[in-house]
């Protein structure tokens, strides 16, 4: 009987370091059927390139793909690219990340890939930056989907805007909602959790989990808990992650004296298992692509507030399963953060049906499924 070939798939993202993007890659890279499926993921070495090796999954390292813009190292990277694509003759060249899938597509073009699949878990061009940075990534996503066969968003919100600003690819774009399996999560018990934390188990406790990145709109709840510590002074914020924009944060925090109110907890592996150390999650996010966190506070259930951009108003439904605010506006989230706190009944109401949300919305095995349909 003759052994079926194996569909090779190699894998490229910019960064290795935690994020959305990331957690989807090692979601399918681990879910695909090693019999029917040979996985190559290449990236800058990093964490997530070591989590993949430690569950078995090829990795190899590049040296000069960078995130940032940069003539010389994104040529450098170009050529990298396209000298592993030569080497490994993949069935699939699976992109993800913005610069990932511009110099991608391209050497992927070059090497003559039978298919390029794109998966963007947020258009770059929709960052708070300058004028010319944003018209440059719409104009480099316009450009470079000529490059490629599909599309994934993981957004209703982000396919209509490609729609709109006619970033078309050759084949068809995508919608796949992210997806988690809540009956695997293990999370830490509430006093556990806290104990981890050096939270003492009696404080009422907001909690966040994010990149220290200026999308995520954290000086914004850092100036709201100025706000909130003079009405509910009992109650303390646990940030959870890191970033470059550590700094600053810390300064924030500093400025409003706030030090013994907003707590650091640095970058901690498998952050979500902490998530019932809080009373209340919330994301203040000014851009997003659709965040895994707020599934897995959800699944937790831990009522939530977010910000609405993104796929985020596709997830939370407001004053149904947990409430949205709009980016940016610090009065609106103090009194989201109030209102929840004065309403117990309420809190119970968004866990319990944030969880049913999940469980029915937003199934790992769907996300798999869906994705394997168009490699």
């Amino acid at each position: 009987m003759l052994e079926t070939k194996k569909k090779k798939i190699l894998f490229l993202i910019t960064q290795s370091e935690f994020g959305g993007a990331q957690r989807f890659l090692l979601e399918l890279a681990t879910h695909l059927d090693t019999a029917k499926y040979e996985s190559l993921v290449s990236s800058k070495p990093g964490e997530l390139l070591d989590v993949l090796e430690d569950k078995h999954v090829t990795v190899q390292p590049l040296k000069w793909l960078r995130r940032d813009i940069s003539p010389v190292y994104d040529l450098l990277g170009l050529w990298e690219i396209f000298r592993l694509l030569r080497r490994e003759r993949p069935d699939v060249f699976f992109l993800l990340s913005s610069k990932a899938g511009f110099l991608g597509s391209l050497a992927g073009r070059w090497a003559r890939t039978p298919r390029i699949v794109y998966r963007i878990g947020g258009w770059a061009f929709n960052d708070p930056q300058s004028w010319f940075l944003r018209k440059l990534y719409l104009t480099a996503e316009k450009i470079s989907a000529r490059w490629k066969d599909v599309i994934i968003v993981n957004s209703r919100h982000d396919a209509a805007q490609a729609e709109r600003l006619g970033i078309k690819p050759r084949e068809k774009l995508v919608t796949i909602y992210n997806g988690i399996d809540p009956a695997s999560l293990q999370f830490f018990a509430r006093d556990e959790a806290r104990k981890r934390l050096n939270v003492p188990p009696s404080e009422k406790l907001i909690g966040c989990i994010a990149n220290f990145y200026k999308t995520k709109g954290l000086p914004v709840l850092i100036e709201v808990m100025a706000e909130i510590h003079k009405t509910h002074p009992g109650v303390k914020l646990v940030i959870i992650g890191d970033g470059r924009e550590r700094r600053h944060i810390e300064s924030e925090i500093a400025k409003h004296d706030l030090q013994d109110v907003v707590l650091l907890a640095e970058h901690l592996p498998e952050a979500w298992k902490y998530l019932k150390a809080f009373d209340i999650f919330v994301l203040p996010s000014l851009k997003e692509g659709f965040p895994w966190v707020l599934l897995e506070a959800m699944a937790a259930e831990i009522p939530v507030i977010a910000t609405s951009v993104g796929a985020i108003p596709e997830i939370v439904k407001n004053d149904e399963n947990g409430m949205l605010v709009e980016p940016g506006n610090s009065e609106a989230l103090q009194l989201a953060i109030s209102e929840l706190f004065n309403n117990a009944s309420l809190r119970d109401k968004f866990a319990s049906h944030a969880k049913e949300t999940v469980e029915q919305k937003f199934k790992l095995d769907r996300m798999i499924q869906e994705v394997k349909n168009l490699l």
